[in-house]
């Protein structure tokens, strides 16, 4: 029987074939006597780096990459003129041109005349509007969710209280939801003011510029009355 010393085994230096497998494995791996042809290596073998427990072959020790990060991709800005087309689908409002002011602070809706309905826990208001700027034979009559009841400066400097709302509004194809005051707005030139709160964080606008996004038409009544 042949008793020479066994030779020691050559391990890969490549850092990469070691972490397949971990240090436990490997030292038995090494140490594996080839009685079970099925299992490890054949023959004897044994290196001192199997029972060396100063080195770790984990995932951990192998070197990380490196290299310049890549910088997201900018978000693309939702960019506003200072006059949009605008829908309120939950008020059934499907255009409505609103003056963008970045001045005010709030926003506000025509509503010719406002009702406020419902239990203390539920409030409710009820409103008609005029959609069509000096067309008064257009009304649709709208019900939202009463939210407060606030003290509003006017643009002629007169403190008014209104009645406060939550609704969605949709411009091109982005929807988000916004709080609105309801003021009589018959003598103004647009039936809804969108003010600075109701701007998207994303949102630019461009005062020089008008209906930057997608436009309307107030054929959408006319459809509704046939």
């Amino acid at each position: 029987m042949d008793k020479s010393t066994p030779k020691a085994l050559t391990l890969p230096t490549d850092p990469r074939h070691v972490a397949q497998g971990s240090r436990r494995t490997l030292g038995r791996l090494l140490r594996h006597d080839g009685d079970d042809p099925g299992q490890g290596l054949p023959g004897s073998f044994t290196s001192p780096l199997a029972d060396d427990p100063g080195l770790g072959f984990t995932t951990g020790d192998l070197p990380r990459k490196t290299g310049p990060r890549m910088s997201p991709r900018p978000a693309i800005p939702f960019i506003l003129g200072w006059e949009e087309w605008v829908t309120l689908p939950e008020l059934g409002l499907g255009a409505i041109k609103a003056k963008v002011d970045t001045g005010a602070r709030t926003s506000a809706l025509h509503a010719f005349y406002v009702e406020p309905f419902g239990p203390a826990r539920a409030r409710k208001v009820r409103f008609g509007v005029h959609p069509l700027p000096r067309r008064n034979d257009v009304a649709i009559e709208c019900t939202a969710r009463l939210v407060d009841r606030r003290e509003v400066r006017s643009s002629n400097g007169e403190i008014e209280e209104r009645y406060v709302i939550e609704t969605p509004i949709r411009i091109g194809e982005r929807q988000w939801r916004i709080e609105v005051t309801l003021a009589d707005r018959n003598m103004m030139s647009y039936r809804m003011l969108l003010g600075r709160q109701a701007i998207p964080r994303d949102g630019l606008v461009k005062p020089s510029a008008s209906f930057l996004q997608p436009k309307l038409h107030y054929r959408v009544y006319e459809q509704g009355r046939r």
